[in-house]
């Protein structure tokens, strides 16, 4: 996040995401995660892909989550 000049700050179950020209929120709960990301102008004038991003996100969630329930698992 920090390479991209955004932080995530954490409190209990939910964390805020803000950044320059990004915001939003992330929620977790039982077999849920709920992302939210709202690109502003700016973001977007940078050259940051809507759909690039919403991809990434979604192979590193999956990825995360894969990961959480192998070791649950075994």
């Amino acid at each position: 996040m920090q390479q991209f000049g955004a932080s995530l700050v954490w409190k209990g179950q939910r964390a805020e995401v803000n950044g320059l020209g990004v915001s939003g929120s992330a929620e977790i709960s039982e077999g849920l995660v709920e992302l939210t990301i709202k690109l502003g102008m700016l973001a977007r004038a940078a050259g940051l892909d809507e759909e690039r991003l919403k991809s990434s996100i979604s192979r590193r969630l999956a990825a995360a989550l894969s990961e959480e329930q192998d070791a649950q698992s075994g």
